[in-house]
């Protein structure tokens, strides 16, 4: 390793400390610093794939570090140094690597774009890159960092259709996400898309979704908590519906309710005794519907709220 890449990896491993500590105006003089030693590498070997695609990174990690800190206006340009110095390389479309970094230089793109309000040009952004991590992934199947990218990207793509109310083209999409995704994640996914379902209404879906992986063998924390959201948004699409109350829509959601809190008293007692948590349960907004529950009251404080009947 050259020792400009070590200088600039130490600036990089710097700006990972600051933006951690939230010290933005730290974090990015340490990516300029990083952005100016891999530079002077670059000068002196213009076809190192390795520091070609790292000083792109660093350009996005820049754009991204302008966003948090709230200087957004200078953001499109840095991402626009990252995506030429990339499409500069005289090897790009042979390079796994340089290819991946161009796809993820699309989705901050995309980032930028849904900061700037303007959807279409970040779903185009996301199709660009899913484009080109596509393409990497055909010369590099088992490279599990590449399909890390092309899922991220897709999932990304999905939330924005969702938030836009475009169900329909949403879940092709959160489908495609899917099926690249690693194993490990695999469960996380399916709840996060089986979440989308409850929110656009589609609730027995959601639910049916739901118990298909709470009944898998040992669920991530994260999971189990996600899965608790799913019902809860699921009350509230029930709680929508423009029809009689009666009994059966009551059961719906003592039914819903309850699929909900069994994910709750499966989540280790480690996470019950973190006060942070507990915090999470009881502000989380996804989970107000749930909370409004005897079933909920009843597993979090022992005792149902006044005037509240269990289920």
């Amino acid at each position: 390793m050259s020792i400009e890449a070590r200088l600039a990896l130490r600036h990089e491993l710097l700006w990972q400390l600051y933006s951690k500590e939230q010290r933005y105006s730290d974090a990015e003089a340490s990516l300029r610093a990083a952005v100016e030693f891999r530079g002077k590498f670059a000068e002196r070997s213009p076809d190192d794939v390795g520091n070609c695609s790292q000083l792109a990174i660093d350009w996005t990690w820049m754009a991204m570090t302008a966003l948090q800190s709230r200087v957004a206006t200078a953001a499109p340009e840095m991402l626009q140094e990252a995506e030429e110095i990339l499409l500069a390389h005289p090897n790009l479309s042979e390079s796994p690597d340089l290819l991946k970094a161009l796809a993820r230089v699309h989705g901050y793109w995309a980032v930028v774009e849904v900061e700037r309000g303007r959807v279409e040009q970040a779903l185009k952004r996301h199709d660009r890159g899913i484009a080109v991590a596509s393409e990497a992934l055909t010369q590099e199947p088992r490279d599990l960092s590449l399909r890390t990218v092309l899922h991220g990207l897709y999932r990304a793509k999905a939330y924005i259709l969702c938030r836009e109310g475009r169900a329909a083209e949403a879940f092709p999409v959160w489908d495609q996400a899917l099926a690249v995704v690693d194993p490990a994640g695999y469960d996380f996914c399916r709840t996060e898309r089986a979440l989308e379902l409850a929110i656009v209404g589609r609730h027995a879906e959601a639910i049916a979704e739901a118990a298909q992986i709470k009944s898998h063998p040992e669920p991530s924390d994260n999971t189990l908590l996600h899965l608790a959201r799913v019902s809860s948004r699921a009350i509230e699409a029930v709680e929508r519906e423009q029809q009689p109350g009666g009994s059966d829509r009551s059961a719906t959601i003592a039914a819903y309710a309850t699929e909900g809190v069994e994910c709750l008293r499966r989540l280790p007692e480690a996470f019950r005794l973190e006060l942070e948590r507990l915090k999470e349960l009881d502000t989380d907004s996804a989970l107000a519907a749930l909370r409004a529950q005897s079933v909920f009251a009843i597993w979090r404080t022992g005792e149902a709220p006044a005037g509240k009947p269990e289920p």
